[in-house]
C-alpha cells in the first residue's frame, strides 16, 4: 500500500488521506456555496415576493382606484344622460312653442300682407281716380280759361265799339244842343222872335255837362251766345 502511495506520489497523485481531507473540505465549500445561494435566493425570493406583494397591493388600490372612477364616471355618465334627456324634452317644447309662435306669426304676417295689398291696390286706385279728376278739372280749367280769355276779348271789341259809338253819339247830340241853343240868338237878331220849340228828350246816356264821362250800360251775355254772335258777324264780313 505504502509501494502503491509511493508509485501514485511519484506518478503526480495525492495519497487517500489527502484526497480525503481535500474532497471533505471540497464538499464544505460545496455546502457552504449551496447555503450561501440558497440564503441568496431565498432573499431574493423574499425580496421578489415582498416586490410582488408590493405590486399586488398598487395593482389592488389601482383597481379599486379604477372601480371607484369607473363608478364615479358611470355616474356622471348617468347624470349627463338625465341632464340631456331633460334639456332635449326641455329644447322640444321650446321648439314646439316657437313654431306655433312662428306659425302664428307667418299667419299674421300673410294676413297683413293681403290687407297691405288690398289697401295698396284701394290706394293705387284712388290715386288713379285722382290723377283722373285732376286730368279733368285741368282740361276744364284750361277750356274755361280759353272760353274767359275769347269772352274779354269779345267784351273788349264790343266796349271799344259801344265806347266809340257813344263818343260819336253824345258828341252829335253836343253839337245839335249847342246848335239848338245858339240859332233862337242869330234868329233873334235878324227876324222876329218866334215861340221856341220845345226841346227834345235828352238820352238816358247822356248828360248835358260835356266834362262828365258817359257811362254806357254792359250786359254780359253768355259765352255761347256770344260765340254765336262772333260767328254771324264773321260770315257777313265774308259775304262782304
Amino acid at each position: 500500500m505504502a509501494l502503491f502511495e509511493g508509485l501514485f506520489k511519484g506518478w503526480g497523485y495525492l495519497p487517500r488521506s489527502e484526497l480525503d481531507r481535500a474532497l471533505a473540505e471540497a464538499k464544505q465549500v460545496i455546502e457552504e456555496e449551496r447555503a450561501k445561494a440558497n440564503s441568496k435566493v431565498e432573499e431574493n425570493k423574499r425580496a421578489v415576493t415582498e416586490e410582488l406583494t408590493e405590486e399586488r397591493l398598487r395593482l389592488e388600490s389601482a383597481r379599486e382606484m379604477l372601480l371607484q372612477l369607473r363608478e364615479d364616471k358611470d355616474a356622471e355618465i348617468t347624470r349627463l344622460q338625465k341632464e340631456y334627456a331633460e334639456t332635449e324634452a326641455s329644447l322640444k317644447r321650446e321648439l314646439e312653442k316657437l313654431t306655433v309662435t312662428h306659425e302664428k306669426e307667418a299667419n299674421k304676417l300673410k294676413l297683413e300682407t293681403e290687407k297691405y295689398r288690398e289697401t295698396a291696390a284701394q290706394a293705387q286706385g284712388i290715386a288713379k281716380k285722382a290723377r283722373y279728376d285732376l286730368g279733368r278739372k285741368i282740361a276744364s280749367s284750361e277750356k274755361t280759361r280759353t272760353q274767359l280769355i275769347t269772352r274779354l276779348v269779345v267784351l273788349e271789341k264790343r266796349l271799344g265799339t259801344l265806347i266809340q259809338k257813344t263818343s260819336v253819339q253824345r258828341q252829335k247830340e253836343f253839337n245839335t244842343i249847342k246848335t239848338a241853343v245858339l240859332r233862337p240868338k242869330n234868329k233873334a237878331r235878324q227876324k222876329p222872335a218866334k215861340p221856341a220849340k220845345k226841346p227834345r228828350p235828352a238820352s238816358n246816356n247822356v248828360v248835358l255837362k260835356p266834362e262828365l264821362v258817359v257811362k254806357p250800360k254792359i250786359t254780359l251775355k253768355p259765352i255761347a251766345e256770344t260765340k254765336k254772335k262772333a260767328k254771324k258777324t264773321k260770315i257777313k264780313r265774308n259775304r262782304r
